[in-house]
């Protein structure tokens, strides 16, 4: 009988809160939807790697000669680190990061106790940015995939 008074008090007084501050709680509301948008369209692994295998093939149909170097570069690297089972992937709700992992191997061969690295080491590992669905250092690599620089210089 006490929580259900409890709870009806709390709805007559919310529902007076929010007549009595309408902008407040129109913003409030508009913010809670946006970080739900926002954290609806965060980008998986699965999406990093179908994107990753999406524009190897996009450079495959590009000769050699013709191709971005960045490009093939970018891509060669993402592959290479995923045949090695060395991508990382962590979502932080908003946004998510592809870094490198640490080798296993390369701690154990010298018998210490790995310790985490610093925050400097993690942002010379990070391989890609993802938000709203978009991963922006494979799209910067993309832009002009189809050009090779060195012929322009």
């Amino acid at each position: 009988y006490h929580r259900r008074k409890a709870v009806v008090s709390t709805q007559s007084t919310g529902g007076q809160k929010t007549i009595a501050n309408p902008i407040k709680s129109v913003l409030l509301t508009s913010l809670a939807s946006t970080l739900g948008y926002v954290s609806y369209k965060n980008p998986s692994d699965q999406h990093y790697h179908h994107n990753s295998l999406h524009n190897h093939h996009r450079l495959s149909l590009v000769h050699q000669r013709v191709r971005s170097q960045s490009s093939q570069q970018y891509i060669d690297t993402a592959q290479r680190l995923k045949s090695l089972n060395l991508l990382g992937y962590r979502s932080f709700g908003l946004f998510s990061v592809v870094y490198e992992r640490y080798n296993d191997s390369e701690c154990k061969e010298y018998g210490r106790v790995f310790f985490s690295p610093r925050w400097v080491e993690y942002l010379d590992r990070i391989v890609d940015v993802g938000f709203m669905g978009r991963w922006f250092k494979m799209e910067e690599a993309m832009i002009d995939y189809d050009v090779n620089e060195e012929e322009w210089t």
